[in-house]
């Protein structure tokens, strides 16, 4: 597979994302684990879940056509500051 289809593929990028939150040796690594190393963990993958009630509230009233139960491929938390990443 050429490399622009393999980057283009969505299992490769999920793949990817997986890899770069995964705890790796130091060295000798295949994929740098940038995620890991910045303290992000694997929360869940291709799970939906419900926005904070303030956050619904203010989609109902923004008259937007957004969907109240995301379905992000992935999200990274990192535990010591609450941060998150929705990919």
């Amino acid at each position: 597979m050429k490399t622009d289809a393999l980057l283009r593929d969505p299992v490769f990028q999920l793949n990817l994302l997986v890899w770069m939150a995964k705890d790796q040796p130091s060295t000798g690594y295949r994929v740098r684990p940038f995620f890991f190393e910045n303290g992000f963990r694997l929360v869940y993958i291709e799970q939906p879940f419900a926005f904070p009630d303030a956050t619904a509230k203010a989609i109902d009233g923004s008259g937007l056509q957004i969907k109240k139960t995301p379905e992000p491929e992935t999200i990274l938390g990192r535990p010591a500051d609450q941060k998150a990443l929705y990919f």
